[in-house]
Order: C-alpha cells, then structure tokens, then sequence
C-alpha cells in the first residue's frame, strides 16, 4: 500500500513479509504536533547508537563548523540540525515496545542548550502566534516509556513549523499507524525531514518565524525509510 497526499508526501510500505518483516518508506512534509523542565536521559537498558541504523543520510558531522548540517546524538532519537534555518535536517529514531509506556505527555517545550556556543537556540515562544504548530519529529507518543524519554521530545532541536491540520491529522494517523505496527510486535525505523522555504499556516503563507531565525518547510527532503520487523 502505498499512500500519497500532496504537499505531505507520505510513503507508506508494510509487510513484504507478512509474518517476518515489514518495510515502511516515510517521506513528510509539513506536519506537526500539539503545544509547553525535565533534563533528558537515556532509559538505561536501551541502545545509543539504534537511532542511526538506516545510517546517517546526508553525513552529518559533530563539527562546529558544519554549521546547517550538525549531527546530534540523543539517547531518544538522532538529527541533523540547520544553524541558519533554526530546524533539522532530519531526524531519525527506532520505535519498538521498549519505547513505549504510560509516562504522560510532558509539553515542556523548551530550547536546546547543547546546541554549540554562541549558536542561536529556537525556544518555546519562538512559533507563537504564527500560525504553525510547533510540530515534532519523533513524536512525543513514540517515546512514553519514562518522562526523561518523553521530555526529550519537546526539545526545540525536534521541531519544525507545521501547519495545524497537517499535524493534527495526516501527521497524528501516520503516528497511529507505525504504533500499531510496533504494538502488534514488530519495530519501526523513521527518517523525517524537510526543505524548502515557504508554507501555509492559520495566518497565511510565510517563509521565516522568530524575526528570520526560524525557515517554514515547504516540502520534504530526506527519503525516509522505516524498517519493521519481528522485535525479539
């Protein structure tokens, strides 16, 4: 099966081997999450490296100086961050049943301060009143297992503008769908990213947020894949 909405590109393949193994292609536009200090941390019995498995799509690097294309490892989920643009690249994170359980939604939107030095850190207030969610990448729901886990997904470093109905609906079926394939036992492997300059949120087009700090997405970049197999 193979779904397609125009202006959110979403490519969706599952089981190509209905009992084994399953293969999901996710490629997103424009799709964000709801709106709001918890210092995150790994859940220990998980592995740091899972979330760069598909591999690192545009060879992000640690170095200061590649400045739009930043690599940074969190225990929840992996990203590619933009300096200039003041969103991600990409982000990519592992979904199995180890991620998910009861810890409520932590809405503690808030800015990364392991962004390097003197860089300019996108904070809580930074889409107000602009007409765009503050949309996530890995979705808060993927990551219910502690508050740590969750907590970590209102980093500004996961967000990009999205507009609401995109979020609140496309966005929210597809979350929908890769946990349920999770829930039924198998894992989900994701790659979301954008491009572009320019989208239509509540208020209207615009290119820019936060005074030109922050790039409005008009499309997807990355071919995203996500891999679900039997989860042992």
């Amino acid at each position: 099966m193979i779904l397609r909405v125009k202006a959110t590109m979403i490519y969706v393949i599952p089981a190509i081997r209905k009992q084994f193994t399953y293969f999901t292609l996710f490629c997103l536009v424009l799709i964000g999450c709801k709106e709001s200090e918890v210092i995150p941390k790994k859940s220990l019995d998980l592995v740091f490296s899972e979330h760069l498995t598909l591999g690192n799509p545009s060879h992000a690097t640690t170095e200061v100086d590649n400045t739009n294309n930043y690599l940074m490892e969190k225990p929840q989920y992996a990203l590619s961050y933009s300096r200039d643009r003041g969103t991600p690249n990409w982000v990519s994170w592992h979904i199995t049943a180890d991620w998910l359980g009861n810890a409520p939604r932590q809405d503690d939107f808030r800015a990364d301060t392991s962004l390097p030095s003197g860089w300019y850190q996108v904070d809580e207030d930074s889409y107000r009143g602009s007409g765009f969610d503050r949309g996530h990448n890995t979705p808060s729901a993927d990551r219910t297992k502690t508050v740590e886990d969750n907590s970590a997904t209102f980093l500004m470093t996961n967000m990009i503008p999205q507009a609401p109905n995109n979020n609140q609906q496309t966005w929210a079926r597809l979350e929908d769908y890769t946990r349920s394939l999770v829930q039924a036992g198998n894992e989900v492997y994701v790659i979301m990213g954008s491009y572009g300059a320019g989208g239509t949120g509540s208020n209207g087009r615009v290119t820019t947020l936060d005074n030109g700090r922050v790039t409005v997405p008009s499309q997807n970049l990355e071919g995203s894949r996500g891999i679900a197999g039997r989860h042992r």
